[in-house]
């Protein structure tokens, strides 16, 4: 679902077009750039969700507001609901000054504030009820030129061919995002310009497409579509929402069958995009295929094993995983009382999230305290807390993002599971249940900290699993 959560941050984001610079404009001059837009969000020709974007001058913060909100699901018990909502304020030079986001689900509200401090770009996390902070390497965010491009497209002025491209600071990841704009069409008659958008986090092209009155009718956005609202006739939206369960779809790789136990599976990526170097020493590289390098199938370290000092740092805490946070340390020791054994330590943990929190989808940030006091959760939040009572214990492990094959989709579809360390790495899935699991999973990117799942979003529609014969 992370997929999901990246194509929501992405029509966030009103295009910052880098032109050359000009003198900063006065408050009545961004008003050539002020909009606002209600759109529906689609998936498979079906609303999942609203999204209400704006772009204003404010005399009361002397600067530029940008706001978006946007709300998912539906209220029906069980099924997964969301809010995002987003705010950037740039000062009258078009620089940007601060931004804001918060996710809401029924599992906990998360927030990521960023902001400039006498060290740099500073980015606060409040997820599962802590704040932890980190410094982002200098970049540059400005609105000014997109008082120009607006200006342009009001007079449809904009040609074909023209191209600009952007950088906005993606605050999940904390990383930078570059965009590319290419007009594609204009439509004098209609008075629309459609413009072709690539990005550096997907690689893929999507339409954007406006009015001359700089208001959104079409964005796509990896998978998705928003559309400007419009009535449904006779059926209310309630009747036209998908359920959020079968988003999970916009990431899944099809396959007949799974691989047998002669078997091992061979990733096969595009030429464009590369294995992430968090799971490459999990596969030997033969041209395009990743050959991945089997799951270890029993657990044997059945004796104390101290973890040497090379793996300690994966025992600490992250903004994700709080295994210093006394509810999960209490917890932790709770259940593992006497044990000293890893192997052992890691089957009573594994079986304690399986069976303490409820199946549920829950379109949100992964985090283990906020997944602790929820009771609930999909198969990342069930991840980051075994991994977080993991931690707590003692025992290094990771948060595996990738592919697990379900045979009633007969597709490899997107999950998230725990490696852990116990004598030497094994997997784990408290989703499932299983330890060892050390079949039908694929491994594509190591996440401990909920800052790298965007870069997922670039192998959707780019991987194949084919398997090979063990000789």
């Amino acid at each position: 679902m992370k997929q999901f959560l990246y194509a929501m941050a992405i029509v966030c984001m009103i295009p910052c077009f880098l032109l050359a610079a000009t003198a900063a404009p006065t408050i009545g001059e961004w008003r050539a750039i002020e909009t606002t837009d209600t759109l529906d969000v689609f998936f498979k020709d079906r609303i999942v969700g609203t999204l209400i974007q704006s772009t204003r001058p404010a005399d009361s913060v002397q600067g530029i507001i940008e706001s978006s909100s946007m709300t998912v699901g539906k209220e029906e018990a069980g099924v997964s609901q969301m809010e995002v909502f987003e705010q950037r304020v740039y000062n009258i030079d078009g620089d940007l000054r601060s931004a804001r986001q918060v996710m809401k689900s029924p599992s906990g509200s998360n927030t990521w504030t960023l902001f400039k401090s006498p060290q740099g770009w500073r980015l606060s996390v409040e997820a599962g009820g802590e704040t932890s902070a980190s410094i982002i390497d200098d970049f540059h965010e400005s609105l000014l030129p997109t008082l120009a491009i607006f200006k342009k497209v009001r007079k449809l002025q904009v040609s074909v061919g023209e191209t600009w491209s952007d950088t906005i600071l993606e605050l999940v990841s904390g990383k930078p995002a570059f965009s590319s704009y290419r007009c594609a069409a204009v439509d004098t008659s209609r008075k629309t310009i459609t413009f072709d958008v690539a990005d550096n986090m997907t690689g893929r092209h999507e339409e954007w497409q406006v009015d001359a009155g700089g208001k959104t009718l079409v964005r796509e956005m990896d998978g998705f579509v928003a559309k400007r609202s419009v009535t449904l006739g006779k059926k209310s939206r309630a009747d036209e929402r998908i359920d959020i369960a079968d988003l999970s779809e916009l990431f899944s790789v099809p396959a007949a069958r799974g691989a047998r136990t002669d078997e091992r599976i061979a990733v096969v990526l595009a030429p464009d995009v590369a294995m992430d170097s968090s799971v490459a020493n999990l596969y030997i590289h033969k041209g395009d295929r990743w050959l991945f390098g089997k799951a270890a199938a029993v657990c044997s370290c059945a004796s104390t094993v101290a973890p040497d000092s090379s793996l300690l740092q994966w025992t600490r805490p992250t903004a994700t995983l709080q295994s210093n946070n006394p509810s999960i340390v209490q917890l932790s020791k709770k259940i593992v009382g006497e044990e000293k054994a890893p192997c052992a330590i890691v089957r009573l943990l594994n079986r304690h999230v399986f069976t303490a929190l409820e199946k549920r989808n829950s379109v949100t940030f992964s985090n283990a305290l906020e997944t602790l006091k929820a009771g609930f959760g999909r198969c990342r939040d069930h991840a980051v807390l075994l991994a977080a009572l993991l931690r707590s214990s003692g025992i290094p492990a990771h948060v595996m993002l990738g592919l697990v094959y379900v045979e009633s989709k007969k597709a490899y579809m997107g999950h998230a599971w725990v490696m852990v360390w116990a004598g030497r790495w094994i997997f784990a899935d408290p989703a499932f249940g299983v330890f060892p699991a050390c079949t039908g999973r694929v491994p594509l990117l190591m996440d401990d900290n909920g800052r790298n799942s965007v870069l997922l979003a670039k192998l959707i529609g780019k991987i194949g699993v084919e398997y090979v014969t063990e000789q």
